[in-house]
């Protein structure tokens, strides 16, 4: 069994939100009163924590390895999210102007339900992810190693061509699915120079396998997440053109590069990925 805590969260921006609705009326007298329908949520992203890790409560089963029943984590430190109003390369300059607006509305009759829509917005050029690294530690914290690190500290999202939207539907969901990723053409995903590293690394003695990593082709255009009775489904009808680059392999205390990896155009078909407890 697995559970989220999100500890020690550093709010180092400002996280604004407008609502164009003030109190509890009608949707048709709201709509006379604003000239709209429902409500419109813009809020900037710019937030940073500690650390956010996931606990696992009872360890590796017995059937798998003996005698490792002990609660573990796994810790992504240096976790956040920027909105940039640049694009591609390492600036980002930040803005409490809105990252994201969000449209809210609900609709009654026999089969009620509310709709959300997300829209990237216009003046943002990229979200930046931060993450320093990932490490495993016991169930209290302690004995902490890290296994990956990123050099770079951070994976861009370029804004997408076109309008990127997410649209969430709770309730009914006439459009069929929980949550649709409309239109989200990525591209590339550079994740800089990545690190797997060896317990006694000390990022001085090299002792780690280094190489340049990034996703390539990432079209998430109609990308659908559903809930069902056993878990929690990702899928998507159509990607093609998906590939992935490791460049400059480096390992141990040397600069001598082992070459690169990569593939290209892959294509998958009815993709679903089902993401589910473990009792």
């Amino acid at each position: 069994m697995a559970n989220f805590i999100i500890p020690g969260i550093l709010i180092v921006g400002v996280l604004s939100l407008q609502a164009h609705a003030l109190e509890s009326i009608a949707d048709e007298a709201l709509s006379e009163s604003v000239g709209q329908d429902g409500i419109t949520i813009s809020t900037s992203v710019n937030w940073l924590s500690q650390s956010v890790k996931v606990h696992d409560l009872n360890g590796v089963p017995a059937t798998l390895v003996a005698g490792n029943a002990n609660a573990g984590t796994v810790a992504f430190n240096g976790w956040g999210m920027q909105g940039c109003t640049n694009g591609a390369g390492a600036a980002c300059t930040t803005t409490t102007n809105p990252t994201f607006n969000i449209l809210i509305d609900a609709t009654g009759g026999a089969a009620p339900f509310i709709q959300m829509a997300v829209n990237w917005d216009a003046g943002i050029g990229k979200i930046r992810f931060l993450l320093d690294n990932i490490s495993l530690q016991n169930g209290l914290g302690g004995n902490n190693v890290e296994i990956i690190d990123l050099a770079q500290g951070y994976v861009d999202v370029i804004r997408p061509a076109g309008a990127p939207a997410l649209n969430i539907q709770l309730g009914n969901e006439p459009g069929g699915n929980m949550i649709t990723l409309a239109s989200f053409n990525v591209g590339t995903l550079d994740f800089g120079q990545v690190l797997l590293r060896d317990k006694s690394d000390t990022l001085v003695n090299n002792r780690n396998i280094r190489f340049s990593f990034a996703l390539t082709g990432l079209d998430l255009t109609n990308t659908t997440v559903n809930v069902i009775p056993t878990g929690l489904v990702i899928g998507n009808p159509s990607m093609t053109g998906l590939g992935f680059t490791m460049t400059d392999i480096i390992a141990g205390n040397t600069t001598t590069t082992m070459g690169s990896v990569g593939v290209t155009n892959i294509t998958l078909t009815n993709l679903s990925v089902r993401i589910s407890g473990k009792s």
